[in-house]
């Protein structure tokens, strides 16, 4: 599906008249300057010296976060993940010693901040617009060399998946099993029914995103202007104060910021 089709797919039986009013006027409820500040913060205390209880608390908003924009099976997925890594990390080193078993919970420790991170890094990119984003990032003066890449591989990811997961479902009618079941028994084919269609079908997305930043002139000289009213509401507020809490705690409480294994 290409990105003609989906905004055509998107589009209301009145027509794409009403698309840029709700689209592109619609303030968000949640400004996307606060998720990015929130994705920031999360990112930090995750990969910081804190104490193993600040890591659990950084899992429960990012499981929370996923819930709230995904279906609830991604959220117990993630989670699932998770304890995997948390395990490896907090409860093997004590069932078995030595240097595998050492090198398993270095692999969990690192793990479950690296779980942390992405599944903050997919809430917001799924419940944050491109049009939302790339007003954030004019609201803040970001550079157009900074802008530019991040606007359109906001873009990209979304498509691409939709592109990956109809090229899933074609190999299912075809009797052909995508998942690590077919990635056992016939690893040649597999790569070759879902990798090959899935690099030419990003080339082609890759190719009308630049058509699109073209387009709407992004990386233009002059600074772009934007339709969206962003504001601070009640959620700004209160995800702020919750964000401020949680970095007191870091500073402040047992542990301190910085590197090292905890």
């Amino acid at each position: 599906m290409t990105v003609r089709q989906m905004v055509r797919n998107r589009a209301p039986a009145g027509g794409t008249g009403t698309v840029l009013p709700q689209l592109m006027t619609r303030s968000p409820r949640i400004d996307p300057r606060t998720k990015l500040m929130a994705l920031l913060v999360v990112n930090v205390l995750a990969y910081g010296r804190v104490p193993q209880t600040m890591v659990f608390v950084l899992a429960a908003v990012t499981v929370a976060c996923l819930s709230a924009v995904l279906p609830a099976r991604a959220g117990i997925g993630w989670l699932v993940a998770f304890a995997a890594m948390a395990w490896l990390w907090l409860a093997l080193p004590r069932v078995w010693t030595g240097v595998v078993p050492g090198l398993l919970t270095v692999v969990g420790y690192w793990g479950t901040r690296m779980m942390v991170s992405i599944g903050m890094a997919v809430a917001v990119l799924m419940s944050t617009q491109p049009a939302h984003l790339r007003a954030a990032l004019a609201a803040w003066r970001v550079p157009s060399v900074l802008a530019v890449p991040i606007t359109v591989l906001f873009r990209f990811f979304p498509i691409a998946w939709g592109e990956l997961t109809a090229i899933r479902e074609a190999m299912q009618v075809r009797g052909i099993d995508p998942g690590w079941r077919g990635w056992l028994t016939h690893p040649l084919r597999s790569a070759e029914y879902l990798l090959v269609p899935f690099l030419a079908s990003s080339s082609r997305v890759a190719d009308d995103l630049s058509a699109s930043a073209v387009v709407r002139g992004l990386g233009a000289p002059t600074r772009p202007t934007s339709a969206i009213p962003l504001r601070w509401g009640l959620a700004d507020v209160g995800i702020a104060a919750a964000l401020a809490g949680i970095i007191a705690w870091a500073v402040l409480g047992e542990g301190t910021l910085g590197g090292g294994l905890r």
